[in-house]
């Protein structure tokens, strides 16, 4: 990814997306949620892995603020959607336990 940043000089937005998903999974909370910043407005997605992100780093108060913004921008969420979207995802019972610990609904 850091060569894809590099070697294009016109930076599509949804690198800073990609890259915030690659930093999350790594664990790397805090620079996650500054590539997540780059990409505006924020989608559901993006605002999903914010919350994730947040609640790693003990900010549940704003991973809440997160969820309701996601919920507002589709009110339909759920962990059982989630399960099924990103089941990909490594540690997919922690991402959907650090939802949950956001106020996603089940």
């Amino acid at each position: 990814m850091e060569m894809a940043l590099e070697r294009n000089p016109l930076i599509p937005r949804w690198y800073h997306w990609l890259r915030g998903v690659i930093l999350c999974t790594l664990g790397r909370y805090d620079e996650a949620l500054r590539a997540f910043n780059l990409y505006s407005p924020p989608n559901p997605s993006i605002l999903r892995w914010r919350a994730i992100s947040l609640v790693r780093l003990g900010r549940i108060a704003k991973a809440r603020g997160e969820v309701r913004a996601l919920l507002s921008l589709q009110p339909s969420a759920t962990l059982s959607q989630i399960r099924q979207w990103v089941d990909y995802v490594p540690d997919l019972e922690g991402h959907l336990e650090a939802l949950r610990q956001a106020g996603l609904p089940e």
